[in-house]
């Protein structure tokens, strides 16, 4: 069967991999934190 990774899991590979934090992607995406 097909390995499926989460979006979760995926979107913090692509985060990290442009050397972003949690809160530059919040702030870059007009988001909070705690959104």
């Amino acid at each position: 069967m097909k390995n499926q990774t989460s979006f979760g899991a995926l979107l913090r590979r692509y985060r990290v991999a442009a050397g972003l934090s949690q809160e530059a992607l919040a702030a870059r995406a007009s988001l909070s934190t705690r959104a």
